[in-house]
């Protein structure tokens, strides 16, 4: 029997801002961007075809009561090509340790042709200065190998908690629990 790889994960975090921001943030010339939410007719992003089980996935959670708060994403655009986005997700079953008000950023995701112009990082600004709310942490997880998220994350200024993995239910695909195994003594 073939013992199952155990993949690491980092967790940052960033604390709410005591004043949300008001000023603009502004994108690069010709990208614009959009809050995405699900409904009943538009169950996931319909310029995301490729995570469109992912996002079927979280409706049904939705509809179960599993997800009480509720998700969306953030997209940003160039033309009509979806040059990043990145999912705003409140606490579920598979961040235990969150707070019921806490959010994450991510899974994230960055075009091959729009990479390397700060879009991942606009769009942890965007997210924090509209979702931003007294006592919130932001949470942004990432596989100890992606040096891009790493990089992007503690250039936005959030903060190495701790380390830890994920743990499948049930072996149902994406039902894996983030799991914190070490705290980050420094904080």
């Amino acid at each position: 029997m073939l013992k199952e790889k155990i993949q690491k994960y980092f967790y940052y975090i960033k604390d709410s801002p005591d004043i949300k921001k008001s000023s603009l943030i502004l994108l690069p010339n010709g990208y614009i961007s959009k809050i995405w939410t699900p409904s009943k007719s538009e169950t996931y992003p319909k310029d995301i075809i490729s995570m469109r089980r992912y996002f079927n996935f979280l409706y049904l959670l939705k509809i179960v009561g599993i997800i009480k708060n509720p998700y969306s994403v953030l997209i940003i655009y160039f033309k009509d090509e979806v040059a990043h986005y990145s999912v705003i997700l409140p606490k579920f079953f598979k961040t235990p340790f969150f707070k019921e008000s806490d959010l994450q950023i991510g899974p994230v995701g960055t075009h091959i042709n729009h990479r390397r112009k700060g879009l991942a990082s606009i769009a942890i600004d965007i997210i924090i200065n509209k979702y931003s709310i007294p006592k919130r942490t932001f949470w942004y997880i990432t596989r100890s190998q992606n040096i891009a998220s790493i990089k992007t994350c503690e250039k936005a200024k959030f903060i190495k908690y701790a380390i830890g993995g994920k743990q499948k239910l049930f072996s149902l695909p994406m039902s894996g629990v983030f799991k914190i195994t070490e705290i980050n003594k420094g904080l």
